[in-house]
């Protein structure tokens, strides 16, 4: 069999990361997705049925669905290794080198599950207790020319519908952190743009979305424009932090004669042209140098 990694793959495994979660016992092996939105379920319901040719199970009021196959665990756990709670959960590897509407679809799917679409403050905001999965979701951002910015509240507890099916099952709630990706400016049009949203609500709330033509900051209490130069963004540094550590740490100089030339480290959307890739490449030389 075969299993192509096509546009509807790609939007399930979206909806897996913002609705769904995996759990293996003795007895069976499970992916689930919990969705009330009934659009968003009869959608998921075709997906799983186009992409792996089995229809799931509908439980819990028909708001949970059930995909009851190890094969299929399997593949979320570990080949796709898309995390198997909110806590764990990160962008699949294949994504990275997926085609670009691949991208699309997966995060139009996330936004669809776990996003909003703010009209009122010209902004689509994506959330996740997992930093990691909404970093990967940035990456896949910039491939499509999207900058975005992150936020993250204090400790706190659930809403009051997830509260209510805590007092149902009678188990204690707990506090969490939530990270939010925020797009807004002009880039929140280019996403809209190349987005494939099937929420009728946010479906009409993106077409009430302005088209804004620079990107800015808030700085020192006041908004100011960025700087650009091609597809590179000029951030403004807001604060410095010393993080104490007792870890061995090495530094080590590969000689360049242009910054272009020097490894580059991405993370938090920040390019970094000084990063352990020099090292690493040195090291790895060194045993078959003395040898």
């Amino acid at each position: 069999a075969v299993l192509p990694i096509d546009q509807n793959l790609c939007s399930l495994l979206g909806y897996y990361a913002a609705e769904g979660y995996s759990r293996q016992s003795k007895s069976v092996s499970q992916v689930a997705f919990r969705i009330c939105e009934s659009t968003l379920k009869g959608r998921i319901i075709d997906l799983i049925k186009q992409v792996f040719k089995i229809s799931p199970n509908l439980g819990e009021d028909k708001t949970k669905i059930t995909i009851c196959d190890q094969l299929v665990y399997n593949l979320f756990k570990y080949v796709f290794d898309c995390g198997d709670s909110a806590y764990t959960k990160k962008i699949p590897d294949i994504l990275l080198e997926a085609r670009e509407k691949c991208s699309q679809a997966f995060v139009s799917a996330f936004i669809d599950g776990d996003g909003s679409v703010v009209s009122q403050r010209n902004a689509i905001v994506m959330y996740s207790v997992s930093r990691k999965l909404l970093d990967g979701v940035a990456l896949l951002l910039t491939r499509i020319g999207v900058v975005s910015r992150y936020s993250t509240t204090k400790p706190r507890f659930p809403g009051k519908k997830v509260l209510q099916r805590y007092e149902k099952l009678k188990t204690e709630p707990k506090a969490h952190v939530l990270h939010h990706l925020i797009i807004n400016g002009p880039d929140v049009c280019i996403l809209r743009d190349q987005l494939t949203l099937y929420s009728p609500a946010k479906k009409q709330k993106g077409d009430m979305l302005n088209q804004i033509d620079r990107r800015k900051t808030l700085s020192e209490g006041r908004f100011v424009n960025l700087e650009e130069k091609g597809d590179v963004v000029f951030d403004y540094i807001k604060n410095v932090e010393t993080i104490p550590s007792k870890q061995n740490s090495y530094c080590l100089e590969v000689e360049f004669k242009k910054k272009e030339e020097r490894n580059i480290l991405w993370g938090e959307q920040i390019l970094n042209y000084r990063c352990d890739g020099d090292e690493a490449a040195a090291l790895l030389l060194l045993d078959g140098l003395l040898n």
